[in-house]
């Protein structure tokens, strides 16, 4: 079989794809414009009723979801065995229970329940998508998913610029679509971009009227991430091109390569590196930044001394400690920054802040063992699709380095990432 060819199906949900894709949707929505300004109003209503609103349907959206999947296992006569998948998860269990924990100990006990509520549905939902469907599967999800957010976004732009575009200092003009900043848009689009430019290599001999559409797709998200001004996206989408480009090569020509060649290959990544090292400020010069990322370095120094230090071991609680808006408006003056800030630009970071070093133990063995997984997946399937799931655990570690992409405004890569964890290696599903 072709290196490149697209397997069939081996079973198709009850649940349909329409389903799978506004799931996807739902663990983005708290990171849409609308959904999180209101939260940021909500947070300073003296009678929280907004908030509470807000919560409730998140909630009944999540718990309604995780009905459907558990519905659709019973019906297949699989929970058994989904149950059986899960009993061999103890370290994303140690994670989930550290997050429950949490709770005891939060600066704010209700809304770190509320967040490990969408932990764990978030997980369900994303197990089952491991757990049920083919990789290939996977693409089509996030095909559709990204299809529908790019004409979201230039729909949010053009028509209503005020939402889809950041219009005020420093950010003036950088499209942000649906979301509400343009680095959520930008690296989000940098994944879609190499599912869109994976689904062309794969699609091309077997059906190329598809893969013409995807090839179109594929340069319209270029655009957009371009028009979103985003240093993070803009090098996210290189690096995920240029690892594509890579495996392509890699899987034409591996069973030609010896050990000479690896050899050499690594010593030419390692000068590669170096000379980046050496030369950060005129790198980041090329994408009109400073070596300092805009001002992040001097923020999560400012983080692990006066706020991580004080208590490192366990954390303010799940998900809490951002959605105090004195902790977030003291963060802006103390930094100097001009607006409050939502997030540590980090997803790790993020992570310690909630849980502690002992969660963020459990998170990192999580994140490593889904990395593992996904190589394993890879070397089992040798298909450039099998590739997907290494692909997308490479942006997970690169995106959340500049950004907050774990479970901090959304649940959308973590879904992803536990999703790999549940991947049947196999050398054929």
């Amino acid at each position: 079989m072709n290196g490149f060819s697209i397997r069939k199906h081996v079973f198709r949900p009850r649940v349909s794809e329409g389903f799978l894709v506004f799931v996807l949707f739902l663990a983005n929505l708290p990171a849409v414009g609308l959904w999180f300004f209101a939260w940021l109003t909500a947070i300073h209503e003296p009678d929280g009723i907004l908030l509470k609103s807000l919560v409730v349907v998140n909630s009944l959206l999540w718990a309604f979801s995780a009905v459907v999947v558990f519905y659709d296992l019973k019906q297949r006569k699989l929970l058994k065995e989904y149950y059986l998948a899960w009993k061999r998860q103890s370290f994303l269990l140690a994670f989930i229970l550290a997050a429950f924990f949490s709770i005891f100990w939060s600066i704010a006990p209700l809304i770190s329940a509320y967040k490990v509520l969408i932990l764990v549905t978030a997980s369900l939902l994303g197990s089952f998508i491991g757990f049920r469907l083919h990789v290939t599967r996977w693409l089509d999800l996030l095909g559709w998913f990204g299809g529908i957010l790019l004409f979201l976004s230039i729909a949010f732009a053009l028509l209503l610029p005020e939402i889809g575009i950041m219009l005020f200092s420093p950010y003036d003009g950088a499209w942000r679509g649906i979301y509400w900043h343009k680095n959520h848009l930008g690296s989000l689009l940098a994944l879609a971009n190499a599912v869109f430019l994976i689904r062309v290599i794969s699609g091309w001999r077997t059906n190329r009227l598809l893969a013409g559409a995807d090839g179109a797709l594929y340069l319209l998200s270029l655009l957009l991430v371009y028009l979103a001004d985003s240093a993070a996206g803009i090098l996210i989408t290189l690096i995920l091109n240029f690892l594509i480009a890579t495996l392509v090569s890699w899987l034409k020509l591996y069973q030609r390569l010896k050990r000479i060649h690896y050899l050499g290959i690594l010593g030419l990544f390692l000068i590669g590196v170096g000379l980046v090292a050496a030369n950060l400020d005129f790198v980041f010069g090329l994408l009109n930044r400073t070596s300092s990322l805009t001002g992040r370095i001097p923020m999560w120094a400012y983080l692990f001394k006066n706020v991580i230090g004080p208590n490192p071991w366990f954390g303010y609680g799940f998900g809490a400690i951002w959605s105090m808006a004195s902790f977030s408006d003291g963060m802006s003056r103390a930094v100097g920054w001009a607006y409050a800030l939502a997030i540590g630009d980090n997803g790790f970071i993020d992570i310690l802040l909630h849980v502690g070093v002992i969660g963020l133990g459990f998170f990192l063995w999580v994140f490593i063992l889904a990395g593992v997984r996904s190589l394993r997946y890879a070397l089992a399937q040798r298909t450039l699709i099998g590739y997907f799931p290494f692909v997308f655990m490479l942006f997970a570690f690169v995106a959340n380095i500049s950004f907050s992409l774990f479970l901090e405004t959304e649940s959308f890569v973590w879904l992803w990432m536990v999703a790999v964890l549940f991947i049947p290696v196999t050398p054929e599903q």
